[in-house]
């Protein structure tokens, strides 16, 4: 998956596409049927989108009906319904994604209905996770991980108690990007 044929001038192996560890990771899930996996992704991707919105939801409000309607919504989003119809599994992968970074890092963080981690180990778990997703995402749309690192900016210099934790995060990121640069 890192590494795939570049025919220029007379070829050599290069670096791939960082989306495809993305795939690779998704069709291990049904290893003997590797597509079997991106199709239940797009049949369960509403499912999925309902279910991480209404996590990153909870970080507002403890009203359920009010979770219930902004998770449909996000759910219901045109857009999502044009990639699913058309099988653009990366913007599929990133709507599903992105409200589950936004929860790992606003748990990292501190911020939130219910603060920061409990310890210190929770804490490095959120942020081991939002590396993981924002490396996904950037994976599946570098534009939308140029907007999550604003973010990640923002948050950063916004909780400066957390700035030595939230340093870490981008370096998954970074690892999938550093073979193509």
């Amino acid at each position: 998956a890192g590494a795939s044929w570049q025919p220029i001038g007379d070829g050599f192996f290069g670096p791939s596409d960082p989306f495809n560890w993305v795939l690779l990771a998704i069709g291990s899930i049904t290893f003997w049927a590797p597509n079997l996996s991106l199709v239940l992704l797009l049949w369960l991707a509403r499912s999925l989108a309902f279910a991480s919105a209404w996590k990153a939801l909870s970080l507002l409000t403890l009203k359920a009906w009010q979770r219930n309607l902004g998770a449909l919504t996000f759910a219901l989003l045109p857009a999502f319904g044009a990639a699913i119809n058309s099988g653009e599994y990366p913007a599929v992968v990133a709507t599903i994604s992105i409200p589950w970074l936004v929860y790992a890092i606003a748990r990292a963080a501190g911020i939130g209905r219910r603060g920061s981690a409990r310890s210190d180990a929770r804490t490095w778990s959120w942020i081991g996770l939002s590396g993981v997703l924002l490396a996904i995402i950037g994976a599946a749309s570098p534009a939308l991980a140029l907007l999550a690192l604003f973010g990640l900016g923002v948050v950063a210099f916004t909780k400066l108690r957390r700035f030595g934790y939230l340093f870490w995060i981008p370096l998954p990121l970074a690892a999938i990007y550093l073979p193509l640069a």
